[in-house]
């Protein structure tokens, strides 16, 4: 199996169903989000790159151990929660705002939220609405 600095192979599930010598592997991959290092199959890190507009490509950067990037780490957690087949969440104490642009960077649609936090989301945007109405009527 070739394998580089970048990406190793791990063992895939039990050996125990294998006929012979042959042993299941998959490649893992490194990204390392603002100095968080999070490490997954590479066929999810091809999924996760693969959706990430064309525009931002130029903001990965690959070492060759692994790819660097400076967006904010915990939202990329719920985006690689997302990818890994799970649901899309707001985190926590993270402005909506925030997560807005970082889905646009990771090129992952707001309808993909959750609908516990797309309500939250929802209400985000209404209040932002409200905001503007106030600044254009209200603010010299």
């Amino acid at each position: 199996m070739m394998t580089t600095e970048q990406n190793k192979p791990i063992k895939k599930g039990n050996n125990n169903n294998n006929q012979g010598n042959e042993t299941n592997f998959v490649m893992t991959q490194v990204v390392n989000v603002s100095g968080t290092r999070f490490e997954m199959i590479d066929e999810t890190w091809q999924k996760i790159k693969q959706n990430v507009p064309h525009e931002f490509h130029g903001q990965l950067y690959d070492s060759g151990k692994e790819v660097y990037v400076e967006r904010h780490a915990a939202a990329f957690q719920c985006i690689l929660y997302y990818n890994q087949g799970g649901e899309l969440h707001l985190p926590n104490g993270l402005c909506p705002s925030t997560f807005q642009r970082e889905i646009d960077f990771w090129g992952v649609k707001t309808t993909s939220l959750a609908k516990c936090c797309f309500a939250k989301y929802m209400s985000y945007l209404d209040d932002q609405n409200t905001l503007q109405v106030y600044i254009n009527n209200f603010l010299p």
